[in-house]
């Protein structure tokens, strides 16, 4: 085609279209959707997948954990930078927790500790000042910190007189020396931190902690740049090797499974990488099944558009235009629609992605996303919208350009020659929209399911909130007494029921997981994985479970005289106990760890009921618990039972702490109903998202049954007349109408079902307490669609049952 006869398309598609302004808006309209909403997840996916980390190089970046996705010490760090001969060079972080203060109130932040190679290695710049170096990280040079730029815009106002300034970390004061760059934010997506400072600054902010365990207690993520010439897979051999190496030393069995794993450099991390692009592929499946509506639908309203056309194009064709030509101006037309679809609906998708991005998630770590609309979302918006005018335009065109001249010329044809296409459009529609309608039924009435567990415990009227006592600088003979006399002056405060402390709240998506023998059980040889069990626990106070309304099934709660001085001693909940002890009574059993940080004989001193620990859904599973007085962690949070309302009682969990300390922040407070929310978000984002999808899907499968029976109705005009003239009622007349509709609904519910059956089987380890299958659920949708399609049908079924047949005989 040459570009004069583009241009003349164009421009003859331009003055078509704006002379049925109906038809192209509302066209325009439902493309828009259907675009917006792949260009959004689109987005989603470019941005946590498909777009590098914003450091130099990206290729040569890797991802280093020890075992699977575990963090490594900063000793084990040292001695892979030592041995390894395959990184020019490596270096470690950790997201860490500050008692920020500066001006004179100290607030709780979260920024990140790194090793002095840091921004270095990665190549990143800076915005304002310089970035600190391996000089700034030896334990004699003065402290200093680098700010990210959105801390520094929303703190300082963007202000240089930032750059030089001092701020006070854990009671320690550091001098700003300068703010990263705008699109460097960590390597921890979606986490975000403040601030990052030296790995030499530790001593300062943990000064409690002594030399000699600061080197193993400091685990860190690691990330590695290869050698020219050397590629992951022999990365990954020699530092397996160095670490097996490492573990042997350590009497950890070197030769038992493997220790280090090596991945690409990408925005997420590995462990949280799979579960979010299988959500991620859910959801791009989902939009491009809505998309896959719309075009069906906007093919039917292109069928419906050219029934009037039929006489222009016969027209055209006697003066010689061959039928590409005709095929050529229709496409034109149609990709004049997506253009115009695409425009809007990329503006619709950047709205969506602003408001995502505004979203506060409800977690106690800072999240952010950033969703850029980049060169990728535009080329993917303009490779949809080329698509899309081929699904909904390549069929219709060449239906409508096989013109019969005589009867277009004598005006006789009347568009019912494309009936059958119709037909066939709105079934697919139906159908689609089936699959999607299930879809969304699955995932939410999983998503009331998981809303109605039972828990095992008592979240209301409880109160969290929490402080870090390693902000402070206490000792842990300091922490323990402080935290004593906190619960006590809790207890005692009026609309207090019971307090207490522990170190992970339940059902927040987070764990701590040991491998623990019964006394007398032989420890493993090198090379065999160990047959028990991995036990999770939690470190708590004494009153945890009367606060919590937990159970205790055997045995007694912990109290304060279980300190280091005295024997240590557990408490198990009920599957521990019949894994360990079948038949037998946990209570005075003893356990024997295998981790680190717990090296003694532990007595079973009680046994509790079960319930939920890290997420709703979970299956039974054994969990121990740690007196928090004979396993101290800085990191504390209270848990306060309240007569009332539980946000009542958090003035007075404020006020007893400042009153201990005024420079201890206390932070990450809400109700334990809403702390443990955070465990359905998953069910509440495909929820939400493809509720709306299913939504949509049934608007769209409304519209096309309004849209073809409407023009049936027209193009049917004279033998309804004839059939209204020679004795048929109104009534029957709205019948044969409403009939035509639910015979094309049944056979599209019918399809629907069939590939609902095949499909839903993929998302099924997303869904619990539900199956894929689920019978209400099915019902449920063809039950709403049903009353969708017969209303949709009702207002052509009354057109038609209204005719006048004198004027219906005279018209046609």
């Amino acid at each position: 085609m040459t570009p004069n006869l583009l241009v003349q398309d164009l421009r003859y598609g331009i003055r078509t279209l704006s002379r049925t302004p109906g038809f192209t808006a509302v066209a325009v309209a439902v493309l828009a959707l259907g675009i917006a909403a792949n260009a959004t997840v689109f987005t989603l996916a470019n941005a946590f997948f498909l777009r590098p980390l914003p450091v130099a190089d990206t290729d040569t970046v890797v991802r280093i954990c020890s075992n699977r996705y575990s963090t490594t010490s900063q000793r084990s760090m040292l001695e892979f930078r030592r041995r390894n001969s395959t990184l020019s060079d490596l270096a470690g972080f950790q997201l860490r927790s500050f008692g920020l203060r500066i001006d004179s109130e100290t607030e709780h932040s979260f920024g990140e500790i790194v090793s002095g190679e840091y921004f270095t290695m990665l190549g990143v710049t800076a915005a304002r000042g310089r970035l600190f170096g391996p000089d700034d990280d030896r334990s004699d040079a003065p402290p200093v910190a680098v700010l990210s730029h959105s801390f520094w815009t929303r703190r300082f106002g963007a202000s240089s007189d930032a750059i030089g300034g001092t701020i006070a970390l854990n009671g320690a004061t550091f001098t700003v020396v300068g703010v990263a760059s705008a699109d460097f934010t960590g390597l921890m997506s979606p986490l975000r931190g403040d601030l990052w400072v030296p790995l030499s600054a530790d001593a300062l902010l943990r000064p409690a902690l002594e030399p000699a365990a600061r080197m193993d207690s400091l685990t860190m993520h690691l990330v590695g740049r290869l050698r020219p010439g050397v590629d992951r897979v022999t990365a990954q051999a020699d530092l397996d090797t160095i670490g097996r190496q490492l573990r042997a030393a350590a009497g950890q069995g070197g030769e038992r499974g493997q220790a280090v794993t090596v991945y690409a450099g990408t925005i997420l991390h590995p462990e949280i990488a799979p579960p979010v692009a299988v959500f991620t592929g859910i959801l791009m499946a989902a939009v491009a099944l809505v998309l896959l509506i719309v075009c069906v639908n906007v093919a039917n309203l292109v069928l419906a558009r050219a029934a009037g056309r039929s006489t222009e194009l016969a027209i055209r064709q006697s003066l010689g235009a061959a039928r590409g030509r005709l095929i050529r101006q229709l496409l034109t037309e149609n990709l004049l629609l997506s253009s115009a679809g695409a425009v809007l609906g990329l503006a619709v998708a950047f709205w969506c992605t602003r408001l995502a991005m505004s979203m506060r998630l409800p977690v106690p770590v800072p999240i952010a996303l950033d969703l850029p609309v980049d060169l990728r979302v535009l080329a993917f918006t303009a490779i949809v919208a080329i698509a899309t005018t081929l699904a909904f335009g390549i069929v219709p065109a060449l239906a409508v350009s096989r013109v019969d001249l005589v009867s277009a010329l004598k005006g006789m044809q009347d568009g019912r020659q494309h009936g059958w296409l119709r037909s066939a459009f709105l079934v697919a529609q139906v159908s689609m929209s089936v699959l999607l309608l299930i879809m969304a039924g699955l995932f939410i009435q999983d998503f009331r399911n998981a809303q109605s567990l039972e828990l095992g415990f008592e979240a209301a009227h409880v109160q969290t909130a929490s402080i870090d006592l390693e902000t402070r600088g206490y000792t842990e003979a300091r922490g323990q007494e402080l935290v004593r006399e906190l619960v006590e002056r809790l207890e005692a405060a009026p609309g207090v029921v019971s307090a207490s402390v522990l170190d992970i709240v339940p059902v927040t998506l987070s764990n701590r997981v040991a491998i623990v023998l019964r006394d007398g059980d032989a420890e493993p040889v090198p090379g065999q994985e160990p047959v028990v069990p991995m036990v999770y626990m939690n470190t708590v106070g004494p009153g945890h479970f009367k606060t919590l309304a937990i159970a205790i099934a055997a045995g007694r709660d912990f109290t304060n005289r279980d300190d280091r001085a005295s024997t240590p001693v557990a408490i198990v909940n009920e599957t521990l106990a019949r894994r360990f002890w079948p038949g037998q009574d946990a209570v005075g059993q003893h356990l024997r760890p295998m981790s680190s940080g717990m090296n003694a004989t532990m007595e079973v001193v009680g046994v509790v009921r079960d319930s939920k620990y890290v997420s709703v859904n979970e299956e039974p599973r054994p969990f121990m618990y740690r007196p928090f007085a004979q396993e101290y962690t800085p990191h504390v949070t209270l848990l306060v039972r309240a007569a009332g309302l539980p946000a009542a009682t958090l003035p007075t969990i404020t006020g007893v702490v400042h009153g201990l300390d005024p420079g201890l922040a206390v932070f990450n407070a809400s109700s334990l109903t809403d702390a443990t929310a955070v465990s359905l978000l998953p069910w509440r984002i495909a929820g939400g998202l493809l509720g709306a999808l299913g939504l949509l899907a049934l608007v769209l499968a409304a519209l096309g049954m309004y849209g073809v029976l409407s023009f049936v109705v027209q193009s049917r005009t004279r033998e309804m007349g004839v059939r209204v003239a020679i004795g048929a009622t109104p009534q029957s007349v709205a019948r044969m109408v409403v009939r035509q509709a639910m015979t094309w609904t049944a056979t599209g519910m019918a399809l629907g079902l069939v590939l609902a059956i095949g499909v839903t089987r993929f998302p099924a380890a997303f869904l619990f307490g539900i199956s894929p299958t689920d019978l209400w659920v099915f019902a449920g949708v063809i039950l709403l669609l049903s009353l969708v399609a017969f209303t949709a049908a009702l207002v052509p079924a009354l057109r038609a049952s209204r005719l006048d047949p004198i004027a219906a005989l005279r018209n046609n």
